[in-house]
């Protein structure tokens, strides 16, 4: 049984960890309340509570912002239940390998550090992208002598 819970974790933490969406044969989650009410949820409130860390809305909602865009909607619609016990299971796995020491590994640390590398080389370019004033004549100068 031990196994099994153990199984179902990692299986679980892998596809949150990757930005996907539950299997198609995962249960069905229950109806949620209109995203209205989801709203009305103060954002420092305490929602989720794994051993002594515990989850606000908002950090629920950074969770959730870092999906992808075709996954948020479910995520905080019909699939909310879902991805919080994917929080779930992805924190109590990862609090257990903590204990274990396996974040001391040299190769993961390199992992990890890449990884953040990579989330904030994204946040910069977003930046970059957002902040960007391109006008039409500018295009028309660069086409007309690049032909």
């Amino acid at each position: 049984m031990k196994q099994f819970i153990l199984s179902a974790s990692v299986s679980a933490g892998m596809l949150f960890a990757q930005g996907t969406a539950p299997s198609p044969g995962a249960p069905a989650a229950p109806p949620s309340s209109p995203p209205a009410a989801a709203a009305s949820v103060a954002p420092d409130k305490v929602i989720l509570t794994i051993g002594s860390e515990k989850i606000t809305a908002k950090e629920f909602d950074s969770y959730i912002e870092g999906l992808p865009e075709q996954v948020r909607a479910q995520a905080r619609g019909p699939m909310k239940r879902q991805m919080a016990e994917q929080i779930v299971r992805l924190k109590v796995l990862s609090q257990h390998a903590k204990k274990a020491g396996l974040d001391q590994d040299p190769a993961l640390k390199s992992r990890i550090a890449f990884q953040a590398e990579n989330l904030i080389a994204g946040a910069a370019y977003a930046d970059m992208l957002k902040n960007v004033k391109i006008d039409d004549a500018a295009i028309q100068k660069y086409f007309d002598e690049h032909k």
